[in-house]
């Protein structure tokens, strides 16, 4: 289970960052790339904080804390998708 967790957290680091590339202007800086599609998905942002930060404060996430984490992150980057 925990390697299948991994996987998918590859995979959905691969995902964010591909959204983040096709939906901000080639040539600027890396950081100004994020600001730029985080400006755009404020919102997504925003309510992924919200649901994190109740993972965050537990002292040891188990498997399950932690599929929440990454379905919270594909909605991110649906949401990022679906403004590009």
């Amino acid at each position: 289970a925990r390697g299948a967790l991994r996987d998918d957290l590859y995979a959905v680091v691969e995902s964010l960052t591909r959204s983040v590339i096709e939906a901000t202007t080639a040539g600027d800086e890396p950081g100004a790339r994020y600001e730029q599609w985080a400006t755009a998905n404020a919102e997504s942002l925003t309510r992924a904080r919200t649901a994190l930060s109740g993972i965050e404060r537990l002292e040891r996430p188990n498997i399950a804390a932690l599929s929440v984490a990454l379905r919270t992150l594909r909605s991110v980057i649906r949401s990022g998708a679906a403004a590009s």
